[in-house]
């Protein structure tokens, strides 16, 4: 079985609640990581907003990638012989990945590297149209890009970022007419 599942997608995806229900699926031990949550650590921070509104987007990009490195090598482990030994393997983890991470310095090179090391990579498409509603709800820390609505936003990075989602996906769901449970279930039948 695949160690490792990452999420991708635009804000709004459902990433960190999908990737909440796949770890509940598949056991007690497998663990749920949303790298928004790791990224601040990295500079002694608490929050995503909190660092682009103290060190700017360039030094949050670089720390999100910090940070992705930093949750690669504990999820997949060391070496190869180690992934491949069920007895000291890491456990099973899902990673739900910020909607820019595989903008960040280094972090398509890292994603394409630990997708060859056995890590399953999901894009969880969604339309702007979709994600821009939920992300207006969203009571999340990160804050917009300047000036844009959320469809705006929306419309823009999706035009920008779904080629490389595309690029670095083994699996692309499309989201938009699904619950997070179907999804959910979409990835853990990838996973058998």
């Amino acid at each position: 079985m695949t160690r490792l599942t990452v999420l991708m997608g635009l804000r709004g995806s459902g990433k960190t609640t999908v990737g909440r229900l796949l770890a509940e699926r598949l056991g007690t031990t497998t663990t749920a990581t949303d790298l928004d949550d790791v990224t601040p650590t990295i500079v002694s921070l608490s929050t995503c907003a909190e660092v682009i509104e103290q060190q700017g987007w360039s030094r949050f990009r670089l720390a999100e990638a910090a940070a992705l490195d930093q949750c690669l090598n504990q999820h997949l482990g060391g070496n190869h012989d180690q992934r491949n030994d069920p007895s000291t393997a890491p456990p099973l983890a899902v990673l739900s990945l910020g909607g820019g991470t595989p903008t960040a310095p280094g972090a398509a090179s890292m994603l394409t590297a630990a997708r060859s090391n056995g890590a399953l990579l999901v894009y969880l498409h969604t339309s702007p149209e979709h994600a821009a509603p939920r992300v207006k709800s969203d009571t999340g820390d990160r804050p917009r890009l300047a000036g844009a609505s959320e469809l705006e936003e929306a419309r823009t990075l999706y035009a920008e970022r779904d080629p490389l989602y595309r690029s670095l996906a083994d699996h692309v769901i499309d989201t938009d007419e699904l619950e997070p449970e179907e999804i959910r279930d979409e990835i853990a039948a990838l996973l058998r």
